[in-house]
């Protein structure tokens, strides 16, 4: 997948960060022949990857996770019209890439493509408010005890904030 990086230009620029790091750790974790110095380094880049894909499974709603800081994950607390724009957002982009994926997703929702971007902008911010800070530690965490902090604070971060995914607009 091929993006662009202009500035102002990509929307969802926290989701696509939050895939690029589930795909480092997953490339990290597992890499066929590849030797840890440790037992405990593999045990660490496997923990990596379940707290990153934790984190993206809650932003997409995913329905094989639970929740317990948010039943449902961020995308089914978001209003309805919002819900709707990150669902056929996200599924176009991932089938044409960002600028055919935003304009058939702008045309499936009847949309003009620029509202539908500060739509998204939104969302981003929100996504990012919740979980950057957190998402940088785990990437960065040396022990296992770092990333379990930071996941702890990711979801005392969402419990906390609620109503900022819920009051959306």
């Amino acid at each position: 997948m091929l993006i662009t990086k202009q500035k102002g230009l990509i929307q969802m620029r926290f989701l696509l960060y939050l895939e690029n790091c589930f795909n480092k750790c997953h490339a990290e974790a597992r890499t066929k022949g590849k030797v840890f110095p440790s037992e405990y380094d593999k045990e660490v880049a496997e923990l990596r990857l379940r707290t990153i894909d934790y984190i993206l499974a809650f932003m997409g709603s995913a329905i094989d996770h639970t929740y317990d800081c948010l039943p449902g994950g961020f995308k089914n607390n978001l209003p309805p019209t919002m819900k709707k724009c990150f669902e056929v957002f996200v599924q176009e982009f991932h089938e044409h890439g960002y600028l055919s994926g935003l304009r058939s997703a702008a045309r499936q929702l009847n949309l003009p493509t620029n509202q539908l971007q500060k739509v998204l902008d939104r969302i981003d911010g929100v996504m990012r408010s919740l979980a950057s800070k957190d998402v940088k530690e785990i990437m960065n965490a040396k022990t296992d005890r770092e990333m379990k902090f930071s996941r702890h604070f990711f979801e005392q971060n969402v419990a906390s904030n609620k109503e900022m995914i819920c009051n959306l607009r």
